[in-house]
Parts: C-alpha cells; structure tokens; sequence
C-alpha cells in the first residue's frame, strides 16, 4: 500500500512539473529559481535565430526596367535604326545597330543608348519636312523633356533651322515572376 502512494505520489509531481512547463508560450521555458514573485517563463537561449526560424516568404513579381536604343549611320546618311524594351544594354545596342545597317547597307555606330527613360531624335526641317543636316538624339525622363532638348540643341548645331522629332518612345517597364 505504501508502495501504491508513493508511486501516485510521484505521477502527480511529475505531472506537475511537466503541466508547468506547458504553461509557457513557445519558445519560453519555465524558470522556477530565484525569480522574485514565483516561478516565471523566459526564453529559451537560442530558440527565433537563423536554425529555428521559417525562410522568408518567397518574393512575388517584380517590375523590371529595360533599355532602349538609337544607332544612325556614320557616313551622314538619314539611316537610323531604333530598340527598345530589352534587359540588357548590349542586346538593346546590338538590335538599333543591326536595324540601322540592314536599312542602309552602311556602318552604323551607336548615338544614344537609355534606361528606364524616353528617347527622341530631333531632325532638321523646313517647312515640316525632314532636311539634311545634323538630327540630334536625347533620353529624358518624359518624352516632352527630351523633345525640348532635342529640339534645341538640333536647331543650334544646324545654324539656327527649324527642326522636328521623327522618333519618339520610352522604354517600358516589364512584370516579370520570379
């Protein structure tokens, strides 16, 4: 009988014991020595650092910015070749080279290469149609910011001449998922 007691004394000590700690929110333990007041829980040294922790949650989609392009022919042509939209500056500067040649058979050189912006190219004219002369190529952050360099700068380097924009677009961004 004494036997008995002391084996229901002991199960419910040790279930005390075990209900106390479940009474901490995880990553606590019960902390039952010296604490002024009674026991209380702490935490548990370690528990939250980089072993324990969930990843961070998977990142969604993403705008990414494109490059654009201008290439015009160097023997003083009106021969240009145009991109726009791609990822990488070389693939957007190889593109308006490429088109530039195959439209006038000639050696094409890079004028202007932009991201995330507007291009215009500005050309000479009189009367609203296209002259020869210097054209002018400018990126800006709008396509009326460019157009108003370009429109001026083109007028000053072909002796004061009215000029026009004969091409105009923005390079746009992309939604892209990861």
């Amino acid at each position: 009988m004494k036997a008995k007691c002391l084996l229901i004394l002991s199960f419910l000590c040790i279930g005390g014991l075990v209900h106390a700690e479940q009474g901490c929110p995880p990553g606590f333990t019960l902390n039952a020595s010296g604490a002024p007041g009674g026991p209380m829980c702490i935490p548990i040294s370690g528990y939250g650092t980089t072993n324990n922790t969930t990843p961070p949650p998977a990142s969604g989609p993403r705008w990414q910015l494109t490059w654009g392009a201008i290439a015009a022919s160097s023997s003083g042509t009106s021969d240009i070749g145009v991109s726009v939209g791609h990822f990488s500056k070389r693939k957007a500067k190889h593109e308006a080279i490429e088109r530039c040649e195959m439209s006038s058979r000639k050696k094409c050189e890079l004028v202007l290469a932009y991201k995330n912006q507007c291009a215009v190219i500005a050309w000479p004219s009189l009367n609203g149609e296209t002259i020869g002369g210097t054209p002018m190529s400018q990126g800006g952050p709008s396509i009326e910011v460019a157009s108003n360099l370009a429109l001026s700068s083109c007028s000053a380097k072909n002796a004061g001449r009215e000029c026009k924009i004969v091409y105009s677009d923005c390079t746009p961004p992309v939604l892209v998922q990861n």
